[in-house]
């Protein structure tokens, strides 16, 4: 590795990683990118910069390994081994059944909309969602009634529908409200340039 490499890399902003198998995907591609697939990089310093991003229960499972270049494939494989997808199926059940339920009147839709939306669809990249009735319904109840009843409408009255066929009916309204929020804000925002105009 040259001088110039040295400075560059000591320059770049590597990723951390901890332990949190969700953060996983987005580490490596990141790592993956800025060190991993750099030719001019010996596996020893890969390994080397590999080590200098990873904390906790991460930097202990490839604690042991001195930095070689013929151990830094080593402490890569026993990292992607820590991405169980059980573990992680498990972890984003759990944060979607723990979302918050909407409000009653939906001033808080579009936050829930997007955290649902967000681990949704990290959820089906670990899970085919096609048989996740009850986590479909585990949504549903956190949106408001007249939010759930608009679903059932354009579900043609399903009954249960999965989490993606529901994100898609909700992706819908929320683009909807939103727009019609927009406009609205927009209109009060005329009207009063337009009084404080006439007042002037």
């Amino acid at each position: 590795m040259s001088f110039v490499d040295a400075s560059i890399l000591s320059k770049l902003d590597l990723p951390q990683f901890e332990r949190n198998p969700l953060e996983f995907p987005e580490y490596w591609a990141r790592f993956s990118t800025l060190v991993g697939h750099k030719p001019q990089l010996d596996g020893a310093t890969k390994f080397s910069l590999l080590k200098s991003t990873l904390r906790g229960r991460a930097l202990q499972t490839i604690k042991g390994l001195s930095i070689t270049a013929a151990n830094y494939p080593i402490a890569v494989e026993i990292l992607k081994n820590l991405d169980d997808r059980v573990t992680t199926r498990h972890i984003l059940y759990t944060r979607l059944a723990s979302l918050p339920p909407c409000d009653k009147e939906g001033r808080n839709l579009f936050s829930l909309y997007s955290q649902m939306y967000a681990l949704v669809r990290q959820f089906t990249t670990y899970e085919d969602d096609s048989e996740e009735y009850a986590l479909g319904a585990i949504l549903l109840n956190k949106l408001p009634c007249r939010v759930r009843s608009r679903i059932y409408d354009e579900g043609k009255n399903q009954q249960n529908l999965v989490p993606t066929e529901l994100l898609k009916i909700l992706t819908r309204i929320v683009r909807k409200e939103t727009t019609l929020d927009e406009m609205e804000d927009h209109r009060d925002y005329s009207n009063e340039l337009h009084v404080n105009a006439v007042h002037q």
